[in-house]
């Protein structure tokens, strides 16, 4: 007989049950338990074998979790050091009054941003109706695409501390 799966041994242990017990004096036979406690041994048995299983693949996380730290950590050192470098080239360029250096394929530039709402200039309680966005969430928002696309066209009206941030720069490395 094949070695039973793990799955398999409580049903195989109740049939055992049911044809080798005696209900009228409530004897088990030597056979029975025999059979039982092969049963039982290979539950244990295949048990262990799960339990190993589970113990080698919560290695397995536990060390790629190690290495995501680990790489996590490299690359928010590295993007902490090319915004530190970029900064300081940034500055240094607009100190010596330069716009571009280099050529197409490898240079350093300033690269001209659109036209941006300021976040912090949107007071919602004198916000406009037509400017304003109801989301599933019973408090409104604005609606930045409309304001910026009123205040290009210039049919705007006039509201109370709302600022665009206009002529902004970032600088674009190649």
């Amino acid at each position: 007989m094949n070695e039973p799966k793990l799955y398999e041994i409580p049903r195989i242990f109740d049939e055992a049950m049911m044809a080798g017990f005696d209900p009228e004096t409530g004897e088990v036979t030597d056979a029975l338990k025999a059979e039982l406690d092969g049963l039982d041994m290979a539950f244990d048995d295949l048990a262990l074998v799960c339990r190993d299983s589970i113990k080698r693949q919560e290695a397995i996380v536990l060390t790629a979790q190690a290495e995501i730290d680990r790489c996590t950590n490299i690359k928010k050192r590295a993007e902490n050091k090319i915004k530190g470098v970029t900064g300081y080239l940034d500055v240094c360029m607009r100190s010596m009054g330069r716009t571009s250096i280099g050529d197409d394929i490898r240079g350093v530039k300033f690269k001209k941003l659109p036209t941006m709402l300021d976040p912090d200039s949107i007071d919602m309680s004198i916000l406009p109706e037509p400017y304003r966005v109801y989301k599933p969430a019973p408090e409104p928002t604005p609606d930045k695409k409309a304001l910026l696309k009123d205040y290009k066209a210039g049919t705007l009206p006039d509201i109370e501390g709302l600022k665009f941030l206009e002529g902004r720069t970032k600088l674009v490395i190649k």
